[in-house]
């Protein structure tokens, strides 16, 4: 995926629980002046929306090659009556892109070191 400046994509819904900490994926700043913004948007079961979650920045200094992002948590912070998530990236830049690569859920980080 190829973000220029101010663009936004969303991935498309999976489902998710109480016990589906994180996002991640693969990312890179190519020149971006801006940062690469991180949302969770919660749906119920009849697609409404039940909540944005804002939950963090990329800064395109830490992403001048190809690396695994931090991680972008939703544990516990779905509403009630959520059935499923998207992740929406929006790259805040005003010049360069963001490109990004392999989105998925990993319930597994908690484990990790």
């Amino acid at each position: 995926l190829a973000l220029p400046p101010g663009a936004s994509a969303t991935s498309p819904s999976v489902c998710i629980n109480l016990l589906d900490p994180f996002f991640r994926m693969f990312a890179k700043s190519t020149s971006a002046n801006g940062d690469l913004r991180a949302q969770i948007v919660f749906h119920g079961l009849t697609g409404n929306i039940t909540g944005i979650l804002n939950v963090t920045s990329f800064g395109a200094g830490d992403y001048v090659s190809w690396k695994p992002t931090s991680t972008v948590p939703s544990l516990l912070a779905l509403p009630l009556g959520t059935t499923s998530a998207q992740l929406k990236l929006t790259s805040t830049a005003s010049r360069g892109m963001w490109e990004v690569d392999d989105v998925f859920v990993d319930p597994c980080i908690g484990r990790i070191g």
